[in-house]
This record gives C-alpha cells, sequence and structure tokens, in this order.
C-alpha cells in the first residue's frame, strides 16, 4: 500500500489557512474530525474514502474536490480537500478550506 501524506494549503505569505480555521474549533470539533480522518488514512486503499465512511467526492466540474463528513452535537462540518493518488507512489489529501466547517 502507497503511503498517506496530508499536507494544508498555505497563501503567498505561507500562513497556513486550513490549520488557523482548526484551531478556531471546539475540541469537541477538532477531535472527530481526527477521528474521520485517521479512519479514512488507516484503510487499504482509497475505494473506502466514500459517504458512509466520512468523505464525499464533489460533482461535474469540480470532482477533484471533496469533503470530510461528520457531524458535532448536531452540526455538519464539511472541511475540502483534494484526494490524489497514484499506484504506486503516495496518496496525499490536500486539506484547502477549513471555513466550511459548519452547515
Amino acid at each position: 500500500m502507497p503511503p498517506w501524506r496530508v499536507r494544508c494549503f498555505a497563501n503567498a505569505r505561507g500562513d497556513d489557512l486550513f490549520d488557523r480555521d482548526y484551531r478556531a474549533q471546539t475540541p469537541e470539533v477538532r477531535a472527530e474530525f481526527r477521528a474521520v480522518l485517521n479512519g479514512l488514512l488507516f484503510q487499504e486503499d482509497i475505494t473506502g474514502w466514500c459517504r458512509p465512511n466520512g468523505f464525499d467526492r464533489l460533482s461535474g466540474k469540480y470532482r477533484e474536490l471533496g469533503k470530510l463528513r461528520f457531524k458535532v452535537a448536531n452540526v455538519q462540518h464539511r472541511p475540502l480537500g483534494f484526494l490524489r493518488t497514484r499506484a504506486k507512489d503516495v496518496h496525499t489529501v490536500d486539506l484547502v478550506d477549513g471555513t466550511r466547517w459548519e452547515i
């Protein structure tokens, strides 16, 4: 199985925007986010990256973009990211938008 790599988006000044928004969340939201992401990362391959397991790809021209899906205290959270993989290379998750935490 190829190794996983998780990266966060930084702007031109080097500010990690995802981390900034992640740290603004409650401890419960951060814990659930880590639990969902870790559950996905521990899967053998990306076939398990689907809606019931906490990940949902967008459709149409945004089909390369996906969202982690979880709920805390009856509030849905959907941080956005890209999942990229190559057969013998590295699976990469790029977390790009932490501003969509609450829906």
